[in-house]
Order: structure tokens, then C-alpha cells, then sequence
């Protein structure tokens, strides 16, 4: 999932359970549940793999959270 902050600012969430809550072009709050870790692919066990893009640059995540 891709969540677009706008500025040039997206969050990607992967991993995530297949039961997504929400869908495209859904207006999101920080408080807003966008769905659930899962474990998919080469993983072995659940999380969510959490990424900041900004102008497509791959950023540390870390400048970003609280």
C-alpha cells in the first residue's frame, strides 16, 4: 500500500494482510487504521516492512516518525 502525503511525500506499507481496509483515493488521518501486518512473500513472520519516498529519493524512515 501507498499512502501519498503530498509534496512529493509517500509512505509504503508492505506485508500487509490481503483484507485491506482501506481503498484508493480514501482520504486517511495518523489515526486512521489502513490495515493489518501480515507476513507474505519471503517472510518469516508478521510485520509491516514501512518505507518513506520523498520525490523519489528512498529516505530513512526514522526522520519521520515520532
Amino acid at each position: 500500500m501507498v499512502v501519498d502525503h503530498g509534496n512529493g511525500i509517500q509512505t509504503w506499507y508492505w506485508h500487509m494482510e490481503a483484507n485491506v481496509i482501506v481503498s484508493p483515493g480514501t482520504i486517511v488521518t495518523s489515526e486512521s487504521v489502513i490495515g493489518y501486518e501480515g507476513t507474505t512473500g519471503l517472510s518469516t513472520g508478521c510485520h509491516v516492512h514501512f518505507a518513506v519516498n520523498h520525490n523519489g529519493v528512498w529516505e530513512n524512515p526514522r526522520a519521520y516518525l515520532p
